[in-house]
């Protein structure tokens, strides 16, 4: 692991001499809109076909957990939509191309009506989530949404998709692996009250791919068997098209090209997702067991509640040599931090240890959780935040570790008190980070909700001890929307970024 770890650092030195970091300035935006706003402009195409209620007469209403593909191609949310007619809610995953303003709606079975973050694959091919455990104590199932074929698949159960029979297991955290296009997961073998159980599992692209193959091969023959039973619905499916395409005429945005064409729906989803989708079984698919997670501390929590949102806080490095993940441990707080996982071994290295952090901060902060990371662009570090209470007072901070000169950092310079109750004395309420985000070209940009006109900027890697931010003013108020995960999708033709419920476009 220290062999890796040392090769791996020496990569990252290579790579940097030929990255570079310049200042950010509010001229590269290009739009800021409100995100839920404009998708719901657009009337979805929703699948599986119901013969009962006209869903394809339907209503983006409710925008949760969305997240951009890498490329910036697309954008994936869960949510309600609603029937126009009726009023009928259902909770969908939906998925929206930029470049041909489509969006696509899977109604979602009943134990995913509340999904984890979602993550994507480097190529934009596969959105990947679980059932969020935090409304319920059922084990979780790992889920697998193909962009390309608009289909739903259970890839740790084969059972259809409207069982309600719960797993044996938890499979959690899935992480996609671009260098190797692997898709990780951990599975939770953890009984109730005892010490934690995890495996390494991986499953690869061609095995995705297989199961896609087989799951459309039985829709398209259970299609043909229902065919006369499903024609009204189609045919209410062919008279909504012109209502989509008035609505992609009438839109008068900003619209980018995208290097990744997203095909229109249509094209390759009426066939075969029928009535009776969700009561056709789930192809097989084998997870190659890498061992057991050695060096585990007992009482280690890797999915966790923060303010009502599961996150699995993992990633992987663009060499598919190592996982990093944030622990939280409520039962010993002291081995919370972050940690590494050898993808050969699934043996784990503590990397940032919770005192670490500890000495970067007010010695009046009682509780530290650990919430989100990053690897930088580079390689040569990694980005997390944490959730500092006082007994009073809470914030967010973000810290740089390099693999580089193994120093710790904070990104942001804060001018901390040693008396909790003058914390927030004069302008340092609203330079506190509440979400942030890393722009390609190495700058971390800072959202404040107290003051929503602005943003603040730093350079990625910090200076020792952080840098003062530097404020950008902006000719608008950002939304607010405290369970909208941060996401940044990027290609030839701009930047794009989610922080709460607004979505900016970035000159590239």
């Amino acid at each position: 692991m220290k062999y890796k770890l040392l090769l791996f650092s020496l990569l990252g030195i290579l790579i940097a001499q030929f990255s570079s970091v310049r200042a950010f300035d509010a001229g590269q935006i290009r739009e800021i809109v409100n995100l839920p706003d404009y998708l719901a402009q657009f009337s979805p195409v929703v699948r599986p076909v119901d013969v009962f209620n006209q869903w394809e007469k339907s209503v983006v209403r409710t925008v949760e957990g969305a997240m951009l593909s890498p490329d910036g191609a697309q954008v994936a949310w869960y949510g309600e939509i609603r029937e126009r007619v009726s009023g009928l809610p259902a909770v969908a995953l939906c998925n929206h191309a930029f470049a041909t303003l489509e969006t696509y709606c899977y109604l979602l079975p009943d134990a995913v009506k509340s999904p984890s973050v979602l993550s994507w694959s480097h190529d934009g091919h596969y959105i990947f989530f679980t059932n969020e455990r935090i409304e319920s104590s059922a084990n979780a199932d790992l889920w697998v949404f193909s962009t390309p074929r608009g289909l739903l698949l259970n890839a740790t159960n084969t059972n259809a998709l409207a069982s309600n029979v719960i797993p044996a297991y938890s499979s959690i955290a899935p992480t996609w692996d671009p260098f190797n296009s692997y898709l990780y997961f951990i599975r939770d073998l953890t009984q109730a009250d005892g010490a934690a159980n995890w495996e390494l599992h991986r499953i690869t692209s061609d095995q995705l791919e297989t199961a896609f193959q087989r799951l459309s091969q039985d829709l398209l023959m259970q299609a043909g068997q229902v065919q006369t039973e499903i024609q009204s619905a189609l045919d209410s499916a062919d008279e909504t098209r012109a209502t989509r395409q008035a609505e992609r005429q009438a839109y008068e945005g900003l619209q980018i090209p995208s290097d990744r064409q997203v095909p229109s729906p249509e094209e390759y989803v009426i066939d075969f997702t029928t009535v009776n989708a969700l009561q056709v079984s789930q192809p097989a698919i084998a997870s190659e067991l890498i061992a057991p997670i050695a060096g585990l501390p007992a009482g280690s929590r890797l999915n966790d509640t923060y303010r009502e949102t599961l996150f699995a806080p993992t990633e992987l490095d663009q060499g598919g040599l190592m996982m990093a993940l944030l622990l939280n441990n409520p039962a010993d707080p002291e081995q919370a931090g972050l940690w590494l996982l050898d993808l050969t071994s699934a043996t784990l290295m503590p990397f940032v240890m919770l005192e670490n952090v500890r000495t970067l901060e007010p010695s009046w902060v009682q509780t530290i959780t650990f919430t989100d990371l990053q690897w930088t662009a580079d390689n040569t570090g990694i980005l997390f935040t944490a959730y500092l209470e006082g007994q009073t007072v809470s914030y967010h901070n973000v810290y740089h570790q390099s693999l580089v000169t193994m120093t710790l950092d904070p990104v942001f310079k804060h001018a901390f008190t040693e008396n909790e109750n003058d914390f927030f004395s004069g302008d340092l309420s609203t330079q506190l980070i509440d979400v942030a985000f890393v722009l390609p070209s190495g700058e971390m940009i800072y959202f404040n909700r107290s003051l929503r006109n602005r943003l603040y900027s730093a350079p990625v890697p910090p200076v020792t001890h952080g840098a003062d931010a530097v404020i950008i003013d902006l000719e608008t108020n950002l939304a607010q929307q405290r369970r909208m995960p941060v996401s940044v999708g990027v290609d030839n033709h701009a930047v794009r970024v989610i922080v709460d419920f607004n979505l900016l476009t970035l000159q590239r």
